[in-house]
């Protein structure tokens, strides 16, 4: 083990430690998988309620994570660590708590260290210093390559999952240098996310990392990833952006789009993720990427896919809309309304931006509007189009079969030549749509 100098300070934190250790074995009885979180830097410098204003990060929220570690059967250590605390000193202090758990017949791979930024380079170092084969950790943004060779002495040991996310450009990347460099690992996975959340990915409890790191600490090592995300945000085209998130249909995993736009005065979107996990990641990618907050939202008809996130959205402070007719359907069910009702079709302007929400008839449902950016000529068909990978309608128990292939000439003849158009569901990228969906309505109707 590296000699490292321990200072008065961390002498304190060495007896909190082994007081919670101490009140854990009374609590516990042994029986419970264990968790030892190492926060980020950014609480260590600011607190448990840090909050990032610099990167568009937002609050690092150090209880929720906690607090929802614990709702996953797992016992959970943690504690705030002083501004500048050594890296190794930490981590000697860390393997030294590890090793007391173990002389008390806790079985190692009961115990798992879970690290985050600077939390997860103190782990790195910790799985260094205990060189036991059984123990779990979870690292998450801590492997890119000016931390592989300024810390030239890290060894892996143990069960070690590596979580890391795409679109992080501080320590983002790869543990698998790391892992080249390391004779003594018994697992190892990794995971590459793609939130869009950037560093600010492990500053809450979103289920991406959460739920893996969760079961390898209860020793679920062979876990199912799921490799299709969650959330998906395209670049269309200027400040146009369509997210996708997903849902079961038939049995099958179904995509549904939406569409937001980056304005000078806030962001527009059109329509809300049918996934309901998916409301605040959404937001808080549009935060941290595009320095802006949704200040619109205007959602195409009544299903959920498209109003399922009003309520939420209108507790954010964001101005929600729908038809009259969408507003009317929504009431009889019982279910959360928009905040204000668009009695006929409009024209909105949002900072350099001007767009026209149109009611052409009745079609998918009696109240399907489309949405056309005259500026860019992209059209927003929503439900009403078919993706051109459909290969039949769909959900056809509130459409009006033989108004539709007239409601969609009508769009045809007023929102002419469109260089781009978004349909409700699966690929958009095709812009033969609304051919392929009078096509489905024809062979529907044989």
């Amino acid at each position: 083990m590296t000699a490292v100098k321990i200072t008065n300070k961390m002498k304190m934190k060495k007896r909190v430690f082994s007081t919670i250790i101490s009140m854990l074995f009374i609590l516990t009885g042994f029986s419970q998988n264990i968790v030892i979180y190492l926060h980020g830097k950014i609480v260590e410098n600011q607190g448990p309620d840090a909050v990032d204003t610099i990167n568009g990060y937002g609050a690092y929220k150090y209880f929720d994570i906690i607090e929802a570690l614990k709702k996953r059967n797992l016992v959970v250590i943690s504690a705030i660590r002083e501004p500048n605390t050594n890296v190794t000193a930490y981590a000697q202090l860390v393997a030294n708590q590890i090793d007391s758990l173990l002389k008390e017949n806790i079985k190692p791979q009961n115990i798992t260290v879970i690290g985050a930024s600077k939390g997860s380079i103190i782990a790195m170092y910790v799985s260094s210093y205990v060189k036991n084969k059984d123990v779990n950790y979870v690292f998450m943004g801590a492997c890119d390559d000016e931390i592989y060779s300024k810390c030239s002495d890290i060894r892996y040991y143990g069960n070690i999952l590596s979580i890391y996310e795409k679109s992080d450009s501080i320590n983002g990347g790869s543990c698998k240098k790391f892992k080249e460099r390391s004779k003594t690992i018994s697992r190892y996975r990794e995971i590459e996310l793609n939130t869009g959340l950037k560093h600010g990915f492990m500053y809450r409890p979103i289920q991406e990392w959460l739920d893996p790191a969760a079961k390898w600490a209860n020793n679920n090592y062979d876990f199912k990833q799921i490799t299709d995300q969650k959330l998906v945000i395209t670049h269309l085209t200027g400040g146009y952006y369509v997210f996708t998130t997903y849902k079961t249909f038939k049995n099958e995993p179904m995509s549904a789009n939406g569409l937001f736009l980056v304005t000078d005065m806030g962001v527009v979107m059109i329509d809300t993720p049918w996934d309901t996990t998916q409301f605040q990641p959404l937001l808080d990618s549009i935060e941290i990427n595009h320095k802006k907050k949704v200040v619109i939202c205007i959602a195409t008809h009544s299903h959920e896919d498209r109003t399922g996130g009003l309520e939420y959205f209108k507790q954010k402070g964001i101005k929600t809309y729908t038809t009259k007719q969408t507003d009317s359907i929504c009431e009889k069910r019982g279910e959360k309304r928009a905040e204000f009702v668009i009695m006929r079709d409009t024209t909105f302007k949002v900072g350099q931006y001007s767009f026209q929400t149109f009611y052409a008839g009745e079609g998918h449902t009696k109240d399907n509007i489309v949405v056309w950016f005259d500026k860019d000529k992209i059209l927003y068909g929503g439900c009403l189009l078919k993706s051109t990978e459909a290969r039949d309608l769909g959900y056809v128990k509130e459409a009006n079969l033989k108004a539709w292939p007239l409601t969609l000439n009508r769009v045809k003849q007023k929102f002419k030549a469109p260089k781009y158009i978004i349909t409700g569901h699966q690929d958009w990228s095709d812009n033969n749509s609304i051919q392929h969906t009078l096509m489905l309505l024809q062979q529907h109707g044989r």
